[in-house]
């Protein structure tokens, strides 16, 4: 179960970092009363960018992060770390995305795995065990239609990063490229 207090989509606003917490810990401390979560059949991830949130999060009960700017704060890498969690590391230029961000890819799926090479390595620089580390290579984030779907078709490849492959898949826009 991923909670969230803040959007990511297009335009969002910032949502300050006391808010948040006030948002998801109470969320997260519900969740984990549910039976199958509390008997750790179910995992919880917060899905953040602020590492005082990520902080709060696994104080009440989360099992992970979802960091969908990669870990690029430094902060986050050493909430991470200290905690020895779980961690999502997705590709991401701009969160929240900057719709007026257009980056041109020689080949996005090479170009994202670059980039999330680059992460894992800040990752291991930071003491996160690599076993801990998940990769999302970033659906709708600075990603065209076609290239979020190339991103699909050719998943395969981003085992060469030597980490579990998650794939955000829900509520994109680019389900409305189909015909």
């Amino acid at each position: 179960v991923d909670v969230g207090g803040e959007s990511t989509r297009p335009g969002a606003e910032p949502v300050p970092v006391d808010e948040e917490i006030e948002r998801v810990v109470p969320t997260v401390e519900a969740i984990q009363s549910v039976p199958a979560v509390a008997d750790g059949d179910v995992l919880v991830s917060i899905d953040t960018r602020k590492p005082a949130v990520a902080a709060a999060a696994l104080d009440a009960g989360a099992d992970l992060i979802n960091d969908v700017t990669g870990l690029s704060d430094p902060e986050m890498r050493e909430v991470v770390a200290d905690a020895g969690c779980p961690v999502v590391v997705m590709h991401s230029l701009d969160a929240p995305v900057d719709p007026t961000n257009d980056p041109e890819y020689d080949d996005a799926v090479d170009d994202v795995i670059g980039a999330l090479r680059e992460r894992l390595a800040l990752a291991e620089t930071a003491g996160i065990d690599r076993d801990k580390v998940i990769v999302d290579p970033g659906l709708g984030f600075d990603t065209s239609s076609a290239e979020a779907f190339e991103l699909i078709d050719r998943v395969g490849e981003f085992a060469a990063l030597d980490c579990p492959v998650l794939i955000g898949h829900s509520h994109k826009s680019m389900y409305g490229a189909i015909g």
